[in-house]
């Protein structure tokens, strides 16, 4: 959005006969969306009384305690839906994972800027940003809002006018990074390498802003366009070369003539688990499936149970055929709880562990 006129009036935007908002002024100071909501606001033909304060969250218009509280709770709610829907996309994205940490650092809004450190230590007098030192260094500010890092925005191989998009949280700013096609408006097969581009600069700039802090280093501009380049560059070629190589896939062996495999698996949701065991011969034919639903959303937990439904699988199977199995899964926890001795190291799972045991003592094959 433009700067707006300190001396600008709500009444300068409304022209009369008919009273209406004047649309060449608003799209002179807003941007579409502000607009819209602009002009949702009903203007009074007849009405000519005295400015006067309003509380917009009552109907009233008088101040509450009580519409006060709910605004600041649904606020907090809103935050946390649009982090939280912002979640699963961020860890799909083709970045490295240092760099997925690190934005999701910003959105949660958790590193140690010098607001942040302020919050916590009632001691940390300076809080002015590291670069600009102009205003209070929080986390919007020193990625987005900073004057000396807008300017990197401005000139780099993705030039950004910071101030005429609509970013209002550090959520919007990572909003931008995952959904760069539908915010910026670039092509599909660009939007990788702006992502690339977008964290590396992100990257840069809070190691720089470290070794100022901790190492009293000096911060050039220049110096940090050439560090950019040459990093985006590596990455985007080390990508190149990822999407040219084909991964081969890891083969399963199957067990022995005269024997069979059962591996176990599990899948965790949000309020539930759902535990897997698949029984196959010398050949891979898959002999049957079992499924089970845990109530527990706890991984280890899940694991276990998975086992055990392969212990219990694989005994029902023992009643009619003598032959040896081999149970194999991927949850080394879990291996390595059946095998210690001491129950307290893995106490959340001791009772299933103790059942996976009895099958097995009953079972030496």
């Amino acid at each position: 959005m433009d700067t707006i006129h300190p001396l600008v009036k709500a009444s300068d935007l409304i022209q009369n006969h008919p009273k209406s908002w004047h649309m060449s002024k608003l799209q002179s100071l807003f941007d579409q969306t502000s607009i819209r909501e602009i002009l949702k606001i009903p203007l009074s033909q007849t009405l000519q009384g005295e400015d006067k304060e309003i509380w917009a969250l009552n109907h009233s218009g008088k101040f509450s305690v009580k519409t006060a509280y709910h605004a600041q709770v649904d606020y907090h709610e809103s935050v946390h839906q649009n982090q939280n829907s912002l979640f699963k996309p961020l860890w799909s994205l083709k970045i490295h994972d240092r760099h997925k940490l690190l934005l999701w650092k910003i959105l949660w809004n958790i590193l140690p800027t010098k607001a942040k450190i302020s919050e916590r230590i009632s001691q940390q007098v300076n809080t002015e940003c590291t670069f600009c030192d102009q205003e209070e260094e929080t986390t919007l500010h020193l990625f987005v809002k900073c004057p000396i890092v807008r300017i990197l925005w401005q000139q780099g191989s993705w030039p950004l006018n910071i101030e005429r998009l609509p970013i209002h949280s550090s959520a919007d700013w990572i909003k931008m990074i995952i959904y760069p096609d539908k915010l910026l408006g670039l092509q599909e097969n660009e939007t990788h390498h702006f992502q690339l581009y977008a964290v590396v600069l992100l990257d840069l700039l809070w190691k720089n802003r470290n070794e100022k802090v901790h190492n009293s280093s000096s911060f050039s501009l220049e110096e940090i366009k050439k560090q950019l380049a040459t990093v985006y560059e590596s990455f985007k070629n080390a990508w190149s070369i990822c999407s040219l190589t084909k991964i081969p896939a890891l083969n399963w062996n199957p067990p022995p003539l005269g024997s069979f495999s059962i591996s176990f698996d599990a899948t965790v949701r949000n309020d539930f688990s759902v535990a897997s065991a698949i029984q196959r011969n010398h050949l891979g034919d898959i002999l049957k499936i079992y499924t089970e639903k845990i109530a527990s959303s706890i991984p280890l937990v899940a694991e276990a149970k998975a086992a055990l439904l392969a212990i219990v699988m694989a005994s029902s199977s023992f009643q009619s055929n003598s032959s040896s199995v081999t149970i194999e899964g991927d949850a080394q926890s879990v291996f390595s709880a059946i095998d210690c001795k001491d129950s307290t190291l893995f106490w959340s799972i001791s009772p299933i562990v103790e059942d996976i045991r009895s099958y097995a003592e009953d079972h030496p094959s």
